[in-house]
């Protein structure tokens, strides 16, 4: 019989995945829903009536779109999926930068500023370290035979 060998192996904890994406996309449904709710569901127009939900002006366009980023976020999260998680950085990173350096290109579609894009901006930053870094780390005993 063999001596049994025992080792531990780091383990991540999907904890602070899911606690994040799950706020992040908790925002995001909020806004996105309270937008719709404030404009109403579009008919004619996607960029019309413009509505301001906290500091952010949104159309019922990105309300749709935010409802659909927030459902994906807290898909994520209730998955614990970081890689998902970074994608989702990674899509909130080109958008605010775009947003920041061409604040009012949008706006009369989406109805995004500057105020939208330091949203996104932070948005990715959270999400990309949540994603790549992977939350908290736990040590796992493993006995091998």
């Amino acid at each position: 019989m063999s001596t049994p060998h025992v080792r531990s192996k780091p383990r991540l904890s999907p904890t602070v995945v899911s606690v994040i994406g799950g706020a992040i996309g908790v925002l995001l449904l909020v806004i996105g829903l309270v937008t719709l709710a404030r404009t109403g569901v579009p008919t004619e127009s996607f960029s019309e009536p413009v509505t301001t939900v906290g500091p952010f002006e949104r159309t019922p366009l990105m309300g749709i779109i935010e409802i659909i980023i927030g459902v994906l976020t807290v898909s994520a999260a209730a998955t614990a999926d970081r890689s998902s998680l970074t994608g989702l950085g990674l899509v909130s990173l080109v958008f605010g930068l775009v947003w920041m350096i061409e604040p009012g290109a949008f706006s009369g579609l989406l109805g995004v500023g500057r105020e939208t894009a330091v949203l996104y901006l932070v948005i990715a930053v959270v999400c990309l370290v949540a994603g790549l870094l992977g939350g908290v780390w736990r040590r796992e005993r493993i006995v091998e035979y």
